[in-house]
């Protein structure tokens, strides 16, 4: 009990000076204080934990500096927990380097985004340049007492953190994206190849992603050389197949339904993302009153405005069995559940890996055939609900047994799975551990 207390005490500690140290270095613009501040952020994550604990932690030769994201470093897990890695991840937060980021280009925020990247600005290109050479320093500090080999973040997208891909490469720091968000539509792939094209191309070194198919995008839109893209398929999903024992608790509905696609001009044509979202909530509350023992579990990702929504309604109808769960991992949610409810998420595909029923909640959309080449092609695998009545129908089925998983060929089915995440045999792990034994040799 004393060590956790202490624990917790240096912990608060080590934040406060940490914060300190980054207000002042980006102040006076100091990169001697950032890479002061961004050491004790480190020590904090990762070493801080061994400290007080018998936990025996092997010191490897190869440390990997992690931009902290909580679903990307879930790719990481089966090699964080692998005895015999040769690799010390170091976890970092990513809001570190965007406060720095903040100080340079802040003033241009209008102009750039995820989406509008490569401006040609004058002004704006000066200040990347200033950002850029303002954390090569940075780095460069931090390599004379922690020899990095490699720095990994999770989409070569995030603007904050382009000018980092460069910094790296001049430097000589290996520089890989896992790139995670990866599920782009068939009728979106035209519009996301321009999107990328437009944007410059991926200043890093490697990257990793889930599919052939993602691989190709990638390619095509030349953000990145063929020889520098590696297909393993999507490394959390190992999960599945390492914990084969599941349930049937409970109903889950992944929130939220729906993104609005890329390069639908007319996308309110097709939905509105809080009235679909808000109606499968209601639908799902409806059925609760109605059959007080069967659990449902909102579970939010993100906890933007539409999920606060949710939670604000599910509290008002103040039901035992309604449960509103913000962040965190799914995956023990979906491998238990009876039922999966959602709309163009890879939580979906994973519950295929688990032989669920999955509900695509189709109500009130007024074009069909537009609103399916925005959608997972997810074929005769799941049930397709068009109306509230629909989804009550096939709750009440599902939840009574008349209503089996549906027969299909397993080779249909892990056509889809590959296809969308790439893992159909539990060893995407092992094919990144692979990747970077080879690029980091």
């Amino acid at each position: 009990m004393l060590f956790s207390y202490l624990k917790k005490i240096f912990a608060l500690v080590l934040t406060f000076f940490s914060s300190m140290l980054l207000f002042l270095g980006i102040l006076f613009l100091s990169p001697y204080l950032c890479a002061l501040s961004w050491r004790l952020s480190i020590y904090k994550l990762n070493k801080l934990k061994y400290i007080f604990s018998s936990a025996n932690k092997k010191i490897n030769n190869k440390k990997i500096l992690v931009l902290y994201r909580s679903y990307g470093v879930d790719d990481l897990e089966y090699l964080i927990k692998d005895n015999d890695s040769s690799y010390e991840f170091l976890f970092f937060p990513r809001n570190n380097i965007k406060k720095i980021y903040n100080k340079f280009v802040l003033k241009f925020s209008d102009k750039i985004s995820d989406n509008h990247y490569h401006i040609e600005d004058v002004n704006i290109e000066k200040a990347r340049e200033r950002y850029r050479n303002f954390i090569k320093k940075i780095l460069q500090k931090i390599l004379n007492t922690t020899p990095l080999s490699a720095v990994i973040s999770f989409n070569f997208r995030y603007h904050s953190e382009r000018e980092v891909h460069k910094a790296c490469k001049e430097i000589n720091l290996k520089f890989i994206v896992c790139q995670k968000e990866s599920l782009i539509i068939e009728g979106e792939k035209e519009f996301y190849k321009k999107l990328n094209s437009s944007n410059g191309k991926f200043q890093g070194h490697f990257m990793t992603v889930y599919t052939d198919y993602f691989k190709k995008l990638i390619v095509d839109s030349e953000i990145c050389e063929e020889k520098n893209v590696f297909v393993i398929g999507m490394p959390r999903a190992d999960f599945y197949f390492k914990n084969k024992e599941k349930k049937n608790n409970h109903i889950l509905f992944l929130i939220p339904t729906v993104r609005q696609p890329y390069g639908y001009n007319k996308s309110e044509d097709l939905f509105n993302v809080d009235t679909l979202t808000t109606e499968v909530t209601k639908t799902l509350i409806d059925f609760a009153k109605l059959n007080s023992e069967q659990e449902i579990i909102f579970k939010s990702k993100i906890y933007l405005k539409n999920e606060r929504k949710q939670e604000d309604i599910i509290s008002k109808a103040n039901l035992k069995n309604c449960i509103f769960l913000k962040g965190g991992d799914s995956r023990n949610l979906i491998k238990d559940a009876k039922i999966v409810i959602g709309f163009n998420s890879t939580g979906l595909i994973e519950s295929l890996l688990v032989n669920k029923h999955v509900i695509l909640p189709y109500f009130d959309i007024k074009d069909h055939e537009s609103y399916k080449k925005y959608t997972l092609n997810l074929k005769n695998f799941v049930h397709y609900a068009y109306s509230k009545n629909e989804m009550i129908e096939y709750l009440n089925k599902i939840c009574s047994n008349q209503l089996t998983s549906k027969s299909i060929n397993n080779k249909e089915i892990n056509e889809a799975i590959k296809f969308y995440i790439g893992n159909v045999d539990g060893e995407s792990s092992l094919r990144l551990k692979n990747v970077l034994n080879d690029i980091l040799k």
